[in-house]
């Protein structure tokens, strides 16, 4: 059973899996809250898989490749942001920026946008993979 939010009023639910296909959805809240991460930047085409790797290791993930709006408005207050600073804007890390500052949120630095990186960025904030 894997545990992912329902809703913007975080509504946990979990999802019931035989082998790798979903067979129903449970709208029970989970014993479990789960920690949310924001990653800003990266590659477009991997952000499902950004989203992968961050639900093995028990985080929900918003996933920012591109600025499409303000993106101080959207973040939300995550437990933790991601900057792949390789592969970002200067405004959008601005904005995510002080967003953080705002919200006092934790910033990770990672150069590399890589899964790899990604995967050894949760496992040394303690988040161990499921």
């Amino acid at each position: 059973m894997k545990c992912a939010v329902l809703d913007d009023e975080g509504m946990l639910g979990c999802q019931k899996y035989r082998g790798q296909r979903k067979i129903r959805f449970v709208r029970e809240p989970c014993e479990v809250k789960l920690m949310s991460v924001v990653i800003i930047g990266g590659n477009e085409c991997m952000s499902r898989q950004y989203a992968d790797v961050c639900m093995e290791h028990g985080c929900t993930a918003k996933v920012f490749p591109k600025e499409t709006g303000p993106i101080e408005k959207k973040i939300g207050s995550p437990d933790l942001m991601i900057l792949f600073t390789r592969t970002v804007s200067h405004k959008m890390v601005q904005g995510a920026v002080k967003a953080a500052k705002k919200n006092s949120i934790p910033i990770a630095r990672v150069q590399s946008s890589s899964i790899s990186a990604l995967r050894a960025l949760l496992g040394q904030r303690g988040m161990a993979q499921a």
